[in-house]
C-alpha cells in the first residue's frame, strides 16, 4: 500500500512504483493499492483527494480512502497530527490485508527531522533520522524507499514524465516549527556553513546521522547483555536489580530503559532526554533506596533498597 496526499513526494513514489510493478509483472500492478486520508484540515482537501483519486485510476490502482476529519480541539501540535495520520493509514492498510506501508519521505524530510529533534533534545536515538522500515503493527511495515533522493530531483522526475501534483499552501506558513526549519533555517546554514567543496549542511547533518546509527547499534548490542543480566519481565511489572546497573554508563543506563519502553509498548512521546536521564540516575545511584514516581505515560516507578519496579498504570 502507498500513502498518497497528491503532494510531490508521495505522487513521485506512486509513479515509480507503478513503473518498478509495470516491469516486473501485471500481478505485482495488481497487487498495488494506493492510500489516501482525507483529514479535513484544509479548504482544498476535497481536490486533492479527487486528484489522488483521479490518478489511481488512471495508472490502473486500486484505490482506498478515508475521511477522518481531525478535531481541533485534540490536534494541538505537529506530533499529535503526525500520530493521527499514522493511525488512519494503518487501518486503511490493515482493512485490505496489506503487509507494507510505503511512505513518500525523502532526503530533505529527513534532515528536518533530525534538527527538530535535536532541537528538543534529543539524544543518539534521535539523531538516527528516520528510519528506513519500522514495523507499525506486528503485521505492517512501513517502508520508506526515497530517504536518500533529493526534493530536486523528484521535481525533475515529475517534470520529466509529466506528471502534475498538488500543493500545500500551508508549507510556506512558518506556523509549523518544520515549515519553520526547510523555509528559513536551512537555507541560512547552507548559505553559512557550506563548504568550498560544495559539501552540503544537509550532507554533514546525514554523515552524523549515520555515526549516529551505528553507535546506537553497538550501545544496543551491550544494553540488551545488561537487560539479560538485571532485568525480569513480568506482566505487567518489570522488576530491574539496581546493583547490576550501578557500575554501568549513564549512556548505556539510559539505552536499557529505552529498551524496555520499546518492549513493554509503553508510549515515548512525552519521554524527554532528561526523563531518561533521571530514570538512569536513580537506577544506578545507590544512595536512593526508596522513591515513587511516575513517569511520562503514566509509568509507575517505585524504588525499593536494590530493585527498580516499573509498571503501567491501570485503567478502572
Amino acid at each position: 500500500m502507498i500513502a498518497v496526499s497528491g503532494g510531490l513526494d508521495s505522487v513521485a513514489l506512486l509513479r515509480a512504483m507503478v513503473e518498478i510493478a509495470r516491469l516486473d509483472s501485471p500481478k505485482t500492478h495488481r497487487q498495488l493499492i494506493v492510500a489516501h486520508v482525507n483529514h479535513a484540515i484544509r479548504d482544498d482537501a476535497e481536490q486533492d483527494a479527487e486528484f489522488v483519486a483521479e490518478l489511481a485510476e488512471r495508472l490502473d490502482v486500486q484505490f482506498v480512502s478515508a475521511d477522518r476529519p481531525v478535531d481541533r480541539s485534540t490536534m494541538d501540535s505537529e506530533e499529535s497530527l503526525r500520530t493521527f495520520r499514522y493511525d488512519s493509514l494503518s487501518e486503511l492498510a490493515l482493512n485490505r490485508g496489506a503487509r507494507f506501508l510505503l511512505l513518500g519521505h525523502q532526503k530533505q524530510d529527513n534532515v528536518e527531522t533530525i534538527l527538530f529533534r535535536l532541537f528538543r533534545g534529543t539524544g543518539l536515538e534521535g539523531l538516527k533520522g528516520i528510519p528506513q522500515r519500522r514495523l507499525l503493527r506486528p503485521s505492517l511495515t512501513i517502508v520508506r524507499p526515497m530517504l536518500q533522493i533529493d526534493r530536486l530531483d523528484l521535481e525533475s522526475y515529475l517534470r520529466q514524465i509529466g506528471q502534475a501534483f498538488r500543493s500545500d499552501p500551508t508549507n510556506a506558513s512558518d506556523r509549523y516549527t518544520r515549515n519553520f526549519i526547510r523555509n528559513q533555517l536551512l537555507p541560512q546554514l547552507e548559505r553559512r556553513f557550506a563548504t568550498e567543496d560544495q559539501q552540503s549542511v544537509a550532507s554533514s547533518i546525514l554523515r552524523l546521522s549515520q555515526q549516529a546509527t551505528e553507535t546506537q547499534r553497538l550501545l544496543d548490542t551491550l544494553a540488551d547483555e545488561l537487560i539479560q543480566k538485571s532485568v525480569v519481565w513480568g506482566s505487567p511489572e518489570v522488576v530491574i536489580d539496581r546493583s547490576k546497573l550501578a557500575e554501568q554508563s549513564m549512556v548505556l543506563v539510559q539505552v536499557v530503559f529505552r529498551i524496555i519502553w520499546k518492549r513493554k509498548n509503553w508510549s515515548q512521546q512525552k519521554m524527554t532526554s532528561a526523563w531518561w536521564q533521571k530514570l538512569a540516575t536513580l537506577a544506578i545511584d545507590t544512595v536512593v533506596t526508596s522513591d515513587r514516581f511516575d513517569a511520562p505515560g503514566g509509568i509507575d516507578c517505585k524504588i525499593e533498597n536494590n530493585t527498580m519496579r516499573l509498571a503501567a498504570a491501570v485503567i478502572d
